[in-house]
């Protein structure tokens, strides 16, 4: 016999609701950056779904996009997705365990293939409920970095560059 437990019980009803947020975009994601189209993946991210960004992450990543197109070939920006943090990325990505931070989650995604989620975490996502929906605020590496301090270090080396 089968007992139904409430899905809250599981974890909380905003917890859930944050990793089912993050494995949609990364179901949605995934296959654009498996693409090749001439630039960024993640620039097609942020047009057509620029209400998943908080405005100081999307701010950020136009910003880097928009350095690299004027940069003429040279590497100004970043040199890898963002959201997968890798040059070779994996045709699917599941989500694990997400941690409270505050009003914040942090979700951790995996890459999954063959029918087997790796150990080891690939992103980890933070994300926040802004009006209602969830958007990302920052991505972070398990190696401790993350997206928002990436960028602005990069901005700031274009900065002295230019001077």
């Amino acid at each position: 016999m089968l007992i139904a437990l409430p899905i809250h019980a599981q974890g909380g009803d905003e917890q859930i609701s944050a990793k089912l947020f993050v494995q949609q975009f990364y179901d949605w994601y995934t296959p654009i950056a498996l693409k090749n189209h001439g630039d960024p993946a993640f620039g097609i991210a942020l047009k057509r779904k620029s209400q998943s960004f908080s405005p100081e992450l999307a701010l950020a990543l136009r910003e880097d996009l928009e350095a690299q197109a004027k940069a003429n070939g040279v590497s100004v920006g970043l040199d890898g997705d963002p959201f997968l943090q890798s040059a070779w990325p994996e045709a699917h990505y599941k989500v694990g365990k997400a941690t409270s931070k505050g009003d914040r989650y942090l979700v951790n995604v995996h890459r999954f293939r063959a029918g087997r989620m790796f150990p080891d975490t690939a992103a980890i996502p933070e994300v926040a409920k802004v009006s209602g929906h969830w958007v990302f605020v920052n991505f972070h590496s398990p190696d401790g970095w993350n997206i928002l301090e990436m960028l602005k270090s990069l901005k700031e080396k274009r900065q002295m560059e230019s001077k």
